[in-house]
């Protein structure tokens, strides 16, 4: 018999699928990019970022990110106060996720799990921001 879904189920189907169609997407040869949330989104899941992030999630909210990696990004690192609260999440999910701060510039590639970090010019040696 069928039923119809309610809307947050509704939100997680469509999370799903668009999860899936960007992993179909990466292994045909497409690369995927996100700058700021669009890179938190590509992670597991975003349940750190209720430390990190200055706004609340609503209640009841699916926090699944698309799992197009198994690292979260943690961006704007350099910017003020997002070093203390992203340290804080590092500590509280270091055994359930991945997390890499990244200052604004910074990359993270992950290609096919092979993860590498590629500092922008604001995180080298001698370099201002």
């Amino acid at each position: 018999m069928a039923r119809l879904l309610r809307e947050p189920e509704i939100a997680e189907v469509e999370a799903e699928l668009a999860g899936a169609a960007a992993r179909a997407a990466l292994d045909g040869g497409a690369v995927y990019v996100g700058l700021s949330a669009g890179a938190m989104v590509a992670g597991p899941t975003l349940e750190p970022v209720r430390l990190t992030s200055p706004f609340a999630p609503p209640p009841g909210l699916d926090l699944a990110g698309l799992r197009l990696s198994a690292v979260l990004v943690l961006p704007h690192h350099d910017r003020p106060g997002r070093a203390e609260r992203n340290a804080a999440a590092v500590a509280a999910y270091a055994d359930a996720v991945r997390l890499e701060p990244l200052r604004d510039g910074d990359v993270l590639v992950d290609d096919g799990g092979r993860v590498e970090l590629r500092p922008g010019p604001s995180s080298r040696p001698g370099r201002r921001g």
